[in-house]
């Protein structure tokens, strides 16, 4: 066998191996993990938009942050020289339609931080299954919430129209 060859396969086993022990430590993400070969040292890392019943729109990634490397938006706690988190964007309008939050930071109890100007958690990966299980809770409820006034905001609202009508009969 070429020499380039055996080279090339001797670090995919390395990175295999690294993905594997990745995947141990991460295994709700096991199959991404294992599929992508994704190892816990790269910067950047996309685990898709899904996780249960539960779409994010912008996604559930993990980043290196630190001096040098991304920031953690409005972080004012003590400074890390390198820290890898996933950041998870919850949009409410994209996943049920309000502006309502419903509770969304009570998942603050799961996360590393939690920006709440902007709705986005920091989360360790050892939190990150507990964070997403409850996330996922969260997002049954406050979808059944907004389904609720949504439903009653049409209520009050034909009322008003079914009022304005008899009043218009009566003229």
């Amino acid at each position: 066998m070429l020499e380039m060859y055996e080279k090339e396969l001797a670090e995919l086993k390395v990175r295999m191996e690294k993905a594997e022990l990745f995947a141990e430590k991460i295994p709700a993400f096991r199959d991404v993990i294992l599929t992508k070969k994704f190892t816990e040292k790269e910067r950047c890392l996309h685990f898709g938009e899904r996780y249960k019943d539960m779409y994010l729109r912008w996604g559930i990634n993990r980043y290196l942050f630190g001096k040098g490397y991304s920031q953690i938006t409005n972080y004012k706690g003590p400074a890390h020289r390198r820290i890898y988190l996933f950041e998870i964007y919850f949009n409410t309008l994209a996943m049920y339609d309000s502006y309502e939050e419903y509770g969304l930071d009570g998942l603050s109890e799961h996360a590393f931080f939690y920006d709440k100007s902007n709705s986005t958690f920091y989360v360790r990966d050892e939190d990150i299954t507990r964070f997403l299980d409850a996330a996922n809770e969260w997002f049954l409820a406050a979808s059944s919430q907004a389904k609720q006034a949504a439903r009653q905001e049409e209520i009050e609202s034909a009322k008003a129209r079914l009022k304005a009508l008899e009043a218009w009969a009566e003229k």
